[in-house]
């Protein structure tokens, strides 16, 4: 057999080719053909391709209707628990934009399910509170907020009872 005719019978691949089929032979495969043979393959940009470290990471906590899944979750928790129940008042804040944001930091420290936001008002502005935990006896409570991250300390948090923050949103409703 002569160069030519070997040549011949050779596949033809690019470099890039090459290196996935040694990376992941069957990647490459067609139908009827061993997964460990090489095929030619061309390289086409991926559709708005973005180079690497171009669009941030989607921030934890930030899903769509992060808001809304806490404010009903905090609802039947309010509706349920017994009015002896302490939580940690993280904070008040009246935009709801940073909001979102203050939620994707405190996942960072706690459980996002352990969270119960719900709205009111505060001087005279309609606001967002923002608690933490669900305790049986002020001491849990207390304990839990003695181990809280000095972030999530910074807002000097406080505790609540569910009987208090039922008094609160129903004095609002009344008004």
């Amino acid at each position: 057999m002569s160069n030519a005719e070997t040549n011949k019978k050779k596949p033809v691949i690019s470099a890039k080719a090459s290196a996935s089929a040694v990376a992941n032979p069957s990647q490459g495969a067609k139908a009827g053909m061993p997964a460990s043979t090489p095929t030619a393959v061309a390289a086409t940009p991926a559709p708005s391709a973005v180079p690497m470290g171009k669009l941030p990471p989607r921030p934890p906590g930030n899903e769509p209707g992060l808001v809304e899944q806490r404010l009903a979750a905090t609802q039947e928790w309010l509706a349920n628990a017994a009015q002896t129940t302490y939580s940690i008042q993280l904070m008040g804040i009246d935009n709801e934009e940073q909001l979102k944001n203050h939620l994707d930091d405190i996942a960072k420290f706690v459980e996002v399910n352990r969270v119960f936001l719900y709205r009111t008002i505060a001087n005279r502005k309609a606001s967002l509170t923002l608690l933490y935990g669900s305790f049986s006896d002020r001491r849990a409570a207390q304990d839990a907020l003695e181990k809280l991250s000095p972030s999530l300390k910074a807002n000097r948090p406080i505790l609540r009872t569910v009987r208090g923050i039922r008094t609160e949103l129903e004095r609002h409703r009344s008004s």
